[in-house]
């Protein structure tokens, strides 16, 4: 009802807007910018993008050896508790670790989109040595025409060790806009291993490792 939506709080308004400002003022990369030299984004500016689903229904490919799976349905997460195993835990990241996050000028246009955009953003930890690989699995339908832009902190703490294998499946004509932050305490291990299967949309994934 409008009258409960109007006590939503939503705690990440101001990291948005602060978001926008800095896009506005350094603008989209085009072919004079270093980093973006052989990338265009004119498919961009030909696309028109629609309202996002709520779910497109597409499940996760099967695997061929057991894991953890959790999944993202359209760039949102589908179900609100995972099965997870002992020692890791998916929760909504607090805005007190958005608060100060900074990117640089036009070359990071699209991270500064994805933090003026996104709508969930989840840590995920991991403490302990995890005897299963973990399955970030992403999946978008052939009615997906929207920008989604995921957004992911992923703390290994010291001493774990986990197989992480991101798993994006799509068969739309949208635009998939991910940052990940991933931060490894002292003797941590990670094996990141990304597998895509593509259709027409456009993706871009910034993936910083501390």
């Amino acid at each position: 009802a409008p009258e409960e939506a109007e006590l939503i709080d939503d705690r990440y308004a101001a990291i948005r807007r602060r978001a926008h400002q800095q896009l506005m003022e350094h603008g989209f990369p085009d072919l004079k910018t270093e980093a973006w030299k052989y990338t265009s984004l004119k498919v961009l500016e030909k696309s028109e993008f629609g309202e996002q689903d709520e779910s497109c229904g597409l499940a996760p490919a099967a695997l061929p050896f057991d894991a953890w799976v959790i999944h993202f349905d359209s760039g949102l997460l589908n179900g609100e508790s995972p099965d997870l195993p002992e020692g890791v835990r998916l929760e909504p990241v607090d805005p007190s670790e958005l608060v100060n996050v900074t990117y640089g000028d036009r070359a990071d246009a699209m991270a500064w989109l994805n933090l003026a955009r996104f709508e969930q953003a989840w840590k995920l930890v991991i403490d302990g040595k995890i005897d299963r690989p973990l399955v970030l699995a992403m999946t978008f339908s052939e009615k997906f025409n929207a920008s989604v832009h995921p957004r992911l902190k992923i703390e290994v703490t010291e001493g774990a060790e986990a197989v992480l294998i991101e798993q994006q499946r799509d068969h739309g004509e949208g635009l998939v806009n991910i940052v990940e932050d991933i931060e490894l305490k002292g003797g941590a291990r990670l094996r990141h291993i990304l597998h895509r299967q593509n259709n027409g949309s456009v993706w871009v994934q910034r993936t910083r490792v501390a």
